[in-house]
C-alpha cells in the first residue's frame, strides 16, 4: 500500500510532465473554404461549380467548406447538384439571409423582424425540405449579423432562431446531419484596438436564448475602404482606420471571447478585406492591405484552432461586379471587390466572364496560407473530424 504522503509525492513529480503534455498537444485540425455560391455564371449558358473553379485555380485540397448565400428569393436550383460535391468530400455552409441586412431596415429593425417572421420560418421550412433528400453533413448559418441595435437585445429573436434550428434538425435522417448556427459580426471600434469586449457583450440577450438549440457559433470579420458610418452616410477609410494592422490579433481575440462566454465550436464564416481603394487613392493601398490581412489571419490558424475554431472561410472566391447595383450595400462599391480572384466582367454584370482569371495578391496569400503545413490544415481523409462541429457517432 502507498501511504498518503507517497501518493502526494508521486502526484507532485508528475505535474511537470502533465503540464508538458498539455502544452505540447497540437491544435485541432483546421478546415478552410470559400463563398459565396455553388454555381458561378461564366458567360452565356455556361456555369461552373465552386469545386470546379477551385481545381482550375490551383487552390489547396483542404478548401472544402462551400459557402452558399440564400437571399430572400432563393431557389432550390441554387444548390442543384450539391450531392456531387458532398460525395467528393466538400461540406456546404448555407447562409440563410432571407431577412437581409437588418441594419438597413429603419430605426426599429425588430419591428421589421416581427413583421417578416412568418416568411422567415416558411423559408426555413422550404430549406429543410430541400435538404432532406441529401446525404452527408451540411452546416446552416441562420441570419448572419443579427447583432445590431434593436435586434441583438431582443430575447424574442433568440427564440425565433431556436425554432428555426429545431425545424432544420427535424429534417435530419440517419444519412443527413444538419448542423445549425448563427453568425455575429465584429462591430464597434477598429483602429488600433485588438479587443472590444464591451461591444461584443451587446448580443448576449438574443444569442443566449438561441444557444441551447445551436450546434456551433459563427462569426465574421469584414473591412473595406468604403462603407457607411453610424449615420448611414457612405464614407472612405484608410487601412489604419479599419485596423488592418491588428486584424489578425483581433480575430483571435474575438474567437477567444466567444469561446469563453458561449462554449460552442466556432466557425469564422466569412473573412474579407475588400481590395477596392476609394477614389483619389492608389489601387495598391487596399490591395496591399488585403494581402496583409489574409496573411496575418492564416498565420494565426493554430491560435484560432486552440480557441475552438474548426473552420475559416473567405467571403468570396470571385469578385461580384453586380453586388452593389442597387447602390444600397453597406460597403458601397467596395462590395464589388470581395473576391480572391478578379472577375472578367464589367461593373454591373453578374457573371465572371471567360478564363483565364487573375488571382489577386489576397488570393495568393490565401492559397499559400491554406496549403502551409504549419497551419495544421484538414486533410480530406479526416473531414468528419474537422469540418463538422459535431461529428456523427
Amino acid at each position: 500500500m502507498i501511504n498518503a504522503k507517497a501518493k502526494l509525492n508521486l502526484i507532485l513529480r508528475a505535474l511537470p510532465l502533465l503540464a508538458m503534455l498539455i502544452t505540447s498537444t497540437p491544435a485541432a485540425a483546421m478546415c478552410y473554404g470559400v463563398g459565396d455560391r455553388y454555381w458561378w455564371h461564366i458567360a452565356g449558358e455556361d456555369y461552373k461549380t465552386t469545386p470546379q473553379l477551385l481545381s482550375w485555380l490551383g487552390f489547396p485540397a483542404n478548401n472544402r467548406l462551400l459557402g452558399i448565400w440564400l437571399t430572400q428569393h432563393w431557389q432550390p436550383g441554387w444548390i442543384h447538384g450539391l450531392q456531387v460535391a458532398i460525395d467528393a468530400g466538400y461540406v456546404p455552409v448555407l447562409f440563410d439571409y432571407t431577412l437581409g441586412d437588418l441594419y438597413q431596415d429603419g430605426p426599429q429593425p425588430w419591428h421589421y423582424v416581427e413583421a417578416h417572421q412568418q416568411a422567415f420560418m416558411a423559408s426555413v421550412q422550404r430549406l429543410a425540405a430541400t435538404l432532406r433528400p441529401l446525404h452527408g453533413t451540411i452546416l446552416v448559418v441562420l441570419q448572419p449579423e443579427f447583432n445590431i441595435p434593436g435586434v441583438q437585445d431582443q430575447p424574442g429573436f433568440g427564440r425565433l432562431l431556436a425554432k428555426a434550428a429545431t425545424l432544420l434538425h427535424d429534417a435530419q435522417h440517419p444519412g443527413l446531419h444538419i448542423r445549425v448556427g448563427t453568425c455575429v459580426g465584429d462591430f464597434g471600434h477598429y483602429g488600433t484596438r485588438a479587443e472590444d469586449p464591451q461591444e461584443w457583450s451587446r448580443f448576449s440577450p438574443a444569442l443566449t436564448k438561441a444557444l441551447p438549440h445551436l450546434d456551433f457559433l459563427a462569426f465574421q470579420e469584414m473591412r473595406g475602404g468604403t462603407h457607411r458610418n453610424r449615420q448611414k452616410e457612405m464614407k472612405s477609410y484608410t487601412p489604419d482606420a479599419e485596423g488592418i494592422a491588428v486584424l489578425g490579433k483581433r480575430t483571435v481575440a474575438f474567437s477567444a471571447y466567444l469561446q469563453a462566454h458561449y462554449r460552442k465550436p466556432l466557425l469564422l464564416a466569412y473573412f474579407v478585406v475588400a481590395t477596392m481603394s476609394p477614389p483619389g487613392e492608389s489601387p495598391r493601398v487596399w490591395e496591399s492591405a488585403a494581402a496583409h490581412g489574409y496573411t496575418d489571419l492564416l498565420q494565426d490558424s493554430q491560435k484560432l484552432a486552440k480557441n475552438g475554431v474548426f473552420g475559416v472561410m473567405a467571403m468570396s472566391l470571385f469578385n461580384d461586379m453586380a453586388h452593389n447595383n442597387d447602390e444600397h450595400d453597406f460597403w458601397g462599391n467596395a462590395a464589388d471587390h470581395f473576391g480572391l480572384v478578379r472577375a472578367n466582367a464589367p461593373l454591373g454584370k453578374d457573371h465572371i466572364g471567360e478564363p483565364p482569371y487573375q488571382i489577386k495578391a489576397a488570393g495568393r496569400a490565401w492559397i499559400a496560407g491554406t496549403k502551409n503545413p504549419s497551419t495544421d490544415s484538414c486533410p480530406p481523409s479526416s473531414l468528419d473530424q474537422c469540418c463538422d462541429p459535431r461529428p456523427a457517432k
